[in-house]
């Protein structure tokens, strides 16, 4: 007896019943579907290729209405996306961690010049960033940002907090206890002073330095 055959109606090719879909479960367990296995895939691969391309081009048209979007939701959303975050880090932190380390490590050159770029842009806010992380990481209180030191060189007038030099090369920002003696990181225990007085004092407190300029 000849073995059945089916016909594709995409691409006409006879094959047996094993080269089209069918559904053993169904009432009329004999059907099967119209198109062949490879048509089916092919049809499949063409409509999602259609998909994506449409969905590319409304992208593309909509941007700015996508972008208004996405602020309004994270601004709605902001408490529960940070605990998501968090937990998600929290989770996966040795992952995270080896990842960055290893696109640090395969763009060590773009890294670089963007930090080079960003100081030069904005010495304050990165300098500031690392005083914060520096007493973050010894468990001490107080932070500050860029407007606390700019505030604090207006309040000194523009003069060093310990010599009283004028400020005009620019100037550099002093723990007046320093953090290595327990001192805190808010504005309370910060001076403007010039580069010669904050290399001088190193860790000595104001009042230890204070005492070595008027020796």
């Amino acid at each position: 007896m000849a073995e059945e055959l089916f016909k594709c109606t995409r691409c006409s090719a006879s094959k047996r019943r094993e080269g089209f879909y069918h559904d053993k479960n169904r009432a009329y367990r004999d059907y099967v579907s119209p198109w062949c296995r490879e048509c089916t895939k092919a049809r499949a691969m063409e409509r999602r290729e259609e998909r994506n391309a449409y969905q590319k081009a409304w992208r593309e048209k909509n941007t700015e209405r996508r972008q208004e979007y996405q602020m309004e939701y994270r601004e709605a959303n902001k408490g529960a996306l940070a605990a998501s975050w968090k937990r998600y880090y929290e989770e996966n932190r040795e992952q995270l961690l080896a990842q960055g380390k290893e696109h640090r490590k395969r763009n060590e050159q773009v890294y670089r010049q963007y930090q080079r770029d960003r100081y030069t842009r904005d010495r304050e806010a990165v300098l500031a960033h690392s005083r914060n992380r520096r007493a973050l990481i010894r468990g001490l209180g107080g932070a500050h940002t860029p407007d606390d030191v700019w505030q604090m060189v207006e309040d000194q007038r523009h003069l060093c907090a310990y010599c009283e030099t004028p400020l005009c090369g620019g100037f550099h920002v002093d723990h007046m206890v320093p953090l290595s003696r327990g001192g805190g990181n808010d504005w309370t225990n910060l001076a403007v002073t010039c580069e010669s007085c904050n290399c001088r004092k190193h860790i000595k407190t104001t009042e230890e330095f204070m005492e070595v300029l008027v020796a």
